[in-house]
């Protein structure tokens, strides 16, 4: 597989834009560690047996999360994409 150098610029632009759009939302964090702290936020399948009345329905949610990575996940809008 051929490295792609555009490809590479555009996703550094993406993560760049994400942290400035962090950054105005109070969450000071280099690059590096924007990145890692939103690597560290899990989606977590959930499946209940047959007959569970707890929860009858399955779904997928996310690991728990920091109060940092609840802001990042907010600012970007991260729990939208699981409804």
């Amino acid at each position: 597989m051929t490295q792609c150098p555009g490809l590479r610029h555009l996703i550094l632009l993406l993560a760049s834009l994400a942290r400035k759009v962090a950054f105005q939302a109070g969450v000071n964090l280099t690059l590096p560690g924007h990145l890692e702290e939103l690597s560290d936020v899990r989606e977590v399948a959930v499946i209940y047996p047959p007959g569970t009345l707890v929860h009858p329905k399955d779904h997928i949610t996310v690991s728990r999360m920091s109060p940092r990575q609840k802001k990042l996940a907010q600012t970007h809008e991260i729990g939208q994409t699981l409804q």
